[in-house]
């Protein structure tokens, strides 16, 4: 990813987040503070749901929520406005072409909230086959119909327990030891996501990833020049 139209186009402007989760606003304004951008919370509709993998697994649905969202954005004056989800598949809970998006998938949230990464242990006790996929998908609206989308997989194993560092916890938001983070070991690791410190948790974080492929998607469009796009201005601290 070339950040540099970022810095010459975007900087000390703002992108809005709508979010109820404390811990996802840090950690993405955590990312975008590095990509010359400040984040705000933006004002979250609960009538609108969040973004979910289709039915295949395949299509990223977060235009019909954005599009729910847009004239209630216009009006508040937050373009842009970005939603994100991130969902987890357990191959072992899902069932291979069966036309699903695998579980918990589009339920991972409530799973988290019923069973907690000691729940899915349970679950999994005996079982073998520990592979699993977080996704994370992203969803803009820019103003006047005009939507970006962007979506990152990691893959990797379900652990044997759960596993969590001091130091991941001391460099939150850099790092993330919470949600499944704790039971989850990325491909190629033999920790868990809630066990890396700062630096290698930014490797392999997928929420860093997927804003990257978000801004990829960004980088042909003067963000100066287009009415919805003309941003508030921030001045630079003293």
């Amino acid at each position: 990813m070339d950040a540099s139209f970022l810095t010459a186009n975007v900087q000390t402007h703002l992108v809005y987040l709508a979010t109820t989760s404390d811990v996802k606003f840090d950690q993405y304004r955590e990312i975008f503070r590095n990509l010359g951008v400040e984040l705000r919370r933006a004002t979250v509709i609960e009538s609108i749901t969040e973004p979910q993998l289709d039915e295949r697994g395949e299509q990223l649905l977060v235009g019909q929520p954005l599009r729910q969202a847009a004239r209630f954005v216009e009006k508040n004056q937050q373009i842009p406005y970005m939603i994100e989800d991130t969902i987890l598949v357990i191959d072992a809970l899902s069932q291979e072409n069966a036309g699903a998006s695998g579980l918990p998938g589009a339920d991972t949230k409530n799973w988290w909230r019923n069973l907690g990464a000691g729940g899915v242990l349970r679950l999994l006790a005996g079982v073998t086959n520990r592979r699993a996929t977080f996704t994370c998908q992203l969803g803009i609206y820019l103003g006047k119909g005009k939507y970006r989308f962007a979506r990152a997989d990691l893959k990797g194993t379900i652990s044997q327990s759960i596993r969590i560092s001091a130091r991941s916890e001391e460099e939150y938001p850099m790092s993330n030891p919470y949600y499944f983070h704790a039971i989850f070991e990325p491909n190629g690791s033999d920790k868990t996501l809630g066990e890396l410190d700062g630096a290698a948790f930014a490797k392999v974080d997928y929420r860093r990833q997927c804003a990257a492929h978000m801004f990829d998607q960004l980088c042909d469009i003067d963000w100066l020049s287009h009415r919805q796009l003309d941003l508030p201005y921030l001045e630079p601290e003293a």
